[in-house]
């Protein structure tokens, strides 16, 4: 009798152009919504793969060898590149799998001083010396970086002229 009722009702609703709703069918319509929001919160600009160029002088001459690296900010803090330097010059391309938003950049760099010192690690064969090597890239521009940029989907310029004494 019950559902005699039931298809009764549902026989007034559509004729009056409405819809029934099943208890399921409410449940179903939500969490087909939450999914969907989910998929779609992933995507945009901030997913937009991007690469990014540019110069590296210290004390207004180019850096002639180091590295960089550029860590995504942010809840999605995971994507970053890398790169090399080579005579004040950088490139981290597309396949380094950066996405377009704001990066802390972290600049390294070596130079030899002139110097010989005992070989920390030695074995069979290698010198007991070897030539001195020091980071001089003060540490507020790498492990104590605020160096900060956002990169836009595609193609990026950023230059950094990094001075020995602070500004």
């Amino acid at each position: 009798m019950r559902r005699a009722f039931e298809m009764g009702n549902v026989a007034e609703l559509k004729s009056a152009g409405r819809q029934p709703q099943t208890r399921g069918g409410h449940l179903i319509a939500v969490v087909a919504g939450l999914l969907l929001l989910l998929t779609l919160g992933g995507c945009g600009e901030s997913q937009a793969p991007c690469m990014t160029q540019g110069k590296v002088q210290f004390d207004g001459e180019p850096v002639e060898n180091g590295s960089l690296r550029f860590d995504l900010l942010g809840d999605e803090a995971t994507v970053s590149g890398k790169g090399m330097i080579s005579k004040g010059q950088y490139q981290i391309p597309l396949d380094q799998g950066m996405v377009a938003g704001e990066y802390l950049v972290s600049i390294y760099a070596t130079r030899n001083t002139g110097r010989t010192i005992p070989a920390p690690e030695r074995m069979e064969g290698t010198p007991a010396t070897v030539s001195e090597v020091v980071q001089y890239i003060p540490e507020r521009y790498n492990t104590n970086s605020s160096l900060r940029v956002t990169l836009s989907a595609g193609e990026n310029s950023n230059d950094f002229n990094l001075q020995s004494q602070s500004e």
